[in-house]
């Protein structure tokens, strides 16, 4: 793996104190601020008494309307907000300083053989994803060719790493399958303070139905 520079890495570092900060202290300022609010003991309980997700999405809302009233809740969302941004403007510069390295690396991992699968070159691509680059939301880094090692050397231990959270998906298929019991291993090994476990049923998103999903290969 590749090491940055050390002025790529400082930039990091710095988002990875703010993420920190703005993790820690921050929210615990906000949750301490929410409780002491005369609403939150009631929020609180219907959010313990039905978490049928038709109801979620009112609810939000008016907790949302009693945690804005707190400037830690506030500065925590304006800072990680600013962070997200930030690792754009730092982090693409520092492992592209590294291109270079990084190349080197992936050709002389490259198999020797690429003839078993090769891809349409002729392709079109999907309507849906047309004009699809690098975006923050909903959240991705599409289309950039140095996202491992943006991630795995800069991103991931100097900011990420430093956050106090992290979000799982878990794919299971069948009803067999327990993916509760893989939770309980991540946050125990994790040592998270706190966690929670939030199931949904995958279902195939009405504009790809009719879609073509098939891989196209070049003919022999």
């Amino acid at each position: 793996m590749i090491t940055l520079k050390q002025r790529g890495r400082a930039g990091l570092q710095f988002l990875g104190s703010l993420q920190t900060f703005s993790s820690s202290k921050l929210r615990d300022i906000a949750e301490q601020d929410f409780t002491a609010q005369p609403e939150a003991p009631a929020l609180a309980e219907e959010f313990r008494g039905d978490a049928r997700a038709h109801v979620w999405q009112d609810r939000l809302r008016r907790a949302r309307e009693v945690v804005e009233r707190s400037k830690a809740y506030r500065y925590n969302r304006f800072y990680q907000r600013w962070v997200g941004e930030q690792n754009y403007l730092r982090a693409i510069p520092a492992v592209e300083a590294r291109r270079s390295e990084w190349q080197s690396i992936t050709e002389s991992k490259k198999p020797q053989d690429n003839s078993r699968l090769q891809l349409n070159p002729t392709l079109e691509i999907p309507s849906w994803y047309e004009g699809v680059e690098w975006h923050l939301e909903p959240g991705g880094w599409d289309g950039y060719d140095l996202t491992q090692p943006m991630f795995m050397a800069g991103i991931g231990p100097y900011v990420f790493a430093h956050g106090g959270y992290a979000a799982v998906d878990v794919f299971t298929c069948g009803d067999h399958t327990m993916p509760e019991r893989a939770c309980q291993v991540l946050w125990e090994e994790l040592g998270a303070g706190r966690h929670k476990l939030t199931s949904f049923r995958r279902e195939t998103p009405e504009a790809l139905i009719d879609s073509q999903r098939e891989p196209h290969l070049a003919s022999a």
